[in-house]
């Protein structure tokens, strides 16, 4: 009789240690998917939802991620795209991925050099960039196949704007004209 209570047991025993093991699956997940989104804010804390215009729509504010750099997500010709705000890169540099998700077409090869060393780029024209309230139009950039997640945005596009930096924000303000 306990050899019959045994075999009748084990399914149950089964199911119970299946549902634990789904219940452990599923609060991991769920730590995961939040921790993620923690993280991500921290990288660049001015996601799509976030970027604010003041005054208008001339002025564009960024709050500075733990490293202190400006990011902001925006739109390349259309498709999302990270944004590093880059005062010591001369034009706005995309990798080659995103250029070919863009349409973006390739010019000619030119040596750039980068912190990594000097590399082969492709001269580009990006018909249109979309930073909250800021749109820049026909932006001469390079594409770079060893660029990482970022769009580098460069002083040719940036050099319109005026910028003021407060704490933790960097205000940036058209001067009157259309970029």
């Amino acid at each position: 009789m306990d050899n019959h209570d045994d075999q009748s047991e084990q399914p149950v025993r089964q199911i119970g240690t299946g549902m634990i093991i789904a219940g452990w699956l599923i609060a991991f997940a769920l730590v995961a998917y939040v921790f993620d989104g923690l993280v991500s804010r921290q990288v660049n804390p001015n996601d799509e939802r976030s970027v604010s215009s003041q005054r208008g729509n001339s002025e564009l504010v960024l709050r500075a991620n733990r490293q202190n750099q400006y990011l902001a997500t925006g739109l390349l010709n259309g498709i999302s795209a990270d944004f590093l705000l880059d005062t010591g890169a001369t034009q706005v540099a995309v990798s080659t991925a995103l250029a070919q998700r863009a349409g973006l077409q390739l010019g000619r090869a030119v040596a750039v050099e980068t912190a990594g060393g000097i590399t082969t780029a492709y001269t580009t024209v990006v018909p249109r960039i979309d930073l909250g309230p800021l749109v820049f139009h026909d932006i001469d950039a390079v594409v770079i196949d060893e660029l990482g997640g970022y769009v580098l945005l460069g002083m040719n596009a940036l050099a319109d704007l005026t910028f003021t930096q407060r704490d933790d924000q960097l205000f940036l303000q058209t001067p009157g004209r259309q970029i």
